[in-house]
């Protein structure tokens, strides 16, 4: 029996024999006739799909409507019980009882018709004239419907089980759900410090083999070229299709530039992206699309897993929201959904639908560090240098800060990194190097932007000795006084924030002088010529004794 999630994607609506059980075996006390019943299988533009119709179970209706009887057809006893997974000595009545059984059970009746399928297949069908996409005066029963279409697998074949017998007042009619796309976007997320960075000549479809790979989030630096992927896995009836439209739409938050010299398109692993239409500016809303994807030369397809890619990089920029709020762009596609569009944009079956929105992520972070001195007052005078930690120890130059009392380093990626003072207030010691580790996890498969910030699931820094980390918006009390004044500190959640304290000092001037040093080592040095001389002289005087 075929699995059931790949039945799902290629069956049709059910109209199950919900009361076969009940009324197989009933004792008849009325008349029972049958009667016919037009069936419509389809759309109206899928009227020029082949369907044929196996007549399992025949059925008949009492004259006052109240009781309908079921009868295995002889021919098709043994395929019944193959595909219910019924013992050889199986009974009529317990073919029909299993089969009632499946009312409800979605999966299984998919998994049956494909199972049945699968033994009645190469046989004569019982209806063969399903023109037009309806069957007249189908006789009351218990059917198996096929869409024998060229150009599909039997695994993709939409297959149906219909009861005539209690469907039939005004006609039956049988919807075949198109099996569409399945569309997601991604994003690249890596920790620099712990792997090395893409070379140069990599392309972006050789990123997935590389670091922690495309997800729903994704944490980097300001500057940070990203890679994005859009992905759309093509329906398993594409080949019924003569003309295939596929657009994918993109928008961009303000904290991302698009690099438009950045995309690659590949079906089915082919690149194809000179067939595609893609953006010649860095607008943040753009397309990427091709009008018929069928044309395409040196693509085929096989209708069971046929991929597009496109691949992209945007540039974390100066306009990035900092912290949980996030830096958030969605996409969506647009595809062809009639059958029989004859590729002429003027044409009425030129229909197409979309998926839904599917959402990325990027987020960056910041330090806020805050000079004190021992007694909590603001104290300037410093220069702050960051670096950040790379796979083979050494360190990166994120950036210098100086001059005032507080020093942020805005658009920071998770990851290891180290903070220096590099120069000291005149009258201080320095303040002891800062190494830490920015630790962030966020969430994934976003169908909307989540404007709560909870997105950012976990943040937090380690090994830095007074930093803390904000997660959650709101105030952090801290001891920098002004003008004798204790502040408050605005957090940003996504945010480490610190006290540096330098301590008054000996080391007197701070401005490139030995200061007080020098009097030492000469006070030494004065004391210990002074003893040697001591020493000498009295073994002097001992000797001339």
């Amino acid at each position: 029996m075929k699995k059931t999630n790949k039945t799902f994607k290629r069956f049709a609506a059910i109209t199950s024999a919900s009361l076969l059980a009940a009324c197989a075996m009933a004792p008849v006390f009325t008349s029972m006739t049958s009667y016919a019943v037009d069936v419509t299988v389809g759309a109206a533009t899928d009227s020029n799909r082949t369907f044929v119709a196996y007549k399992v179970l025949n059925a008949t209706v009492s004259t006052d409507n109240k009781t309908i009887t079921y009868s295995v057809v002889p021919s098709y006893a043994s395929a019944l019980k193959e595909a219910l997974k019924l013992d050889a000595e199986a009974t009529d009545a317990q073919i029909i009882s299993a089969i009632e059984a499946l009312k409800g059970k979605d999966d299984d009746m998919r998994a049956f018709a494909d199972a049945l399928y699968d033994e009645v297949k190469g046989g004569t069908a019982d209806v063969t004239d399903i023109t037009g996409g309806t069957a007249k005066d189908m006789t009351t029963g218990y059917y198996l419907i096929v869409d024998v279409s060229t150009g599909l697998s039997d695994d993709v074949r939409s297959k149906v089980m219909v009861d005539t017998a209690d469907n039939r007042e005004g006609g039956l009619k049988v919807n075949l759900k198109k099996d569409g796309p399945k569309f997601e976007k991604k994003i690249w997320d890596t920790d620099d410090s712990t792997k090395d960075a893409v070379a140069a000549n990599t392309t972006l479809k050789e990123y997935e083999d590389l670091g922690e790979g495309f997800g729903d989030s994704a944490d980097h630096d300001i500057g940070d070229i990203v890679p994005f992927k859009l992905t759309a896995k093509l329906p398993s009836e594409i080949n019924l299709y003569d003309n295939y439209k596929l657009i994918f739409n993109d928008t961009l938050d303000a904290g991302l530039t698009l690099n438009k010299e950045s995309f690659e398109v590949y079906i089915n692993d082919v690149n194809v992206t000179t067939s595609f239409t893609v953006p010649k500016s860095s607008s943040s809303t753009f397309s990427v699309s091709n009008d018929n994807i069928k044309a395409i030369t040196g693509v085929t397809y096989d209708g069971i897993d046929d991929i597009v890619e496109v691949y992209y990089t945007a540039t974390l920029n100066s306009d990035a929201v900092i912290g949980n709020k996030g830096n958030w762009n969605g996409a969506n596609l647009t595809y062809t959904n009639d059958y029989y569009w004859d590729g002429s944009e003027d044409s009425t079956n030129n229909s197409t639908s979309e998926t839904p929105m599917d959402y990325v992520v990027a987020f960056t972070y910041q330090t806020v560090i805050d000079k004190i001195d021992s007694d909590g007052n603001a104290l300037a005078g410093a220069t702050f240098a960051l670096s950040k930690k790379l796979p083979n120890g050494s360190w990166s130059d994120i950036g210098t800060r100086k001059g005032s009392t507080q020093f942020v380093f805005k658009g920071l990626d998770a990851g290891v990194y180290k903070l220096e003072e590099t120069v000291v207030p005149d009258g201080y010691t320095k303040a002891a190097d800062i190494e830490f580790t920015i630790t962030a996890e966020h969430g994934k498969d976003f169908t909307s932007k989540l404007t709560d910030g909870k997105a950012l699931t976990k943040f937090e820094v380690t090994e830095g000795v007074g930093l803390t980390a904000s997660i959650s918006d709101g105030k952090v009390n801290k001891t920098k006084k002004v003008d004798g004044v204790a502040e408050q500190h605005d957090a940003v959640s996504g945010e480490i924030y610190g006290e540096i304290v330098n301590n008054s000092g000996t080391l007197l001037p701070g401005t490139g002088g030995i200061g007080t040093t020098i009097f030492y080592l000469g006070g030494g040095a004065m004391a210990a010529i002074g003893g040697v001389y001591l020493i000498s002289k009295r073994r002097m005087k001992k000797s001339e004794e």
